[in-house]
């Protein structure tokens, strides 16, 4: 470590644990940036699996359109039947 930037092994761990990494061990290596603030890489194994790391393929969402349900006082329930709310 840099002495001129002061960290300790303390502040080190601190930083470490706002990142959720509570073991150094789990580090493969960190960089201390010029703007105070720590980038830090997990070993491979360490890292957190993702969706796309098991294949599972997400549905995309769908949102309802925007539609008029009461116009002039009176129910539209085409709309209803066509939002599934009817």
């Amino acid at each position: 470590m840099d002495r001129s930037a002061r960290l300790d092994m303390d502040a080190l761990t601190m930083m470490l644990r706002q990142q959720n990494i509570f073991s150094i061990k789990d580090v493969e290596y960190a960089i201390f940036e010029t703007n105070g603030k720590l980038s830090v890489m997990k070993y491979d194994q360490k890292q957190a699996v993702t969706k796309e790391d098991m294949n599972i393929t997400i549905k995309a969402k769908q949102y309802p359109f925007s539609a008029e349900l009461v116009s002039d006082g009176k129910i539209n329930t085409n709309n209803l039947t066509r939002l599934d709310l009817k």
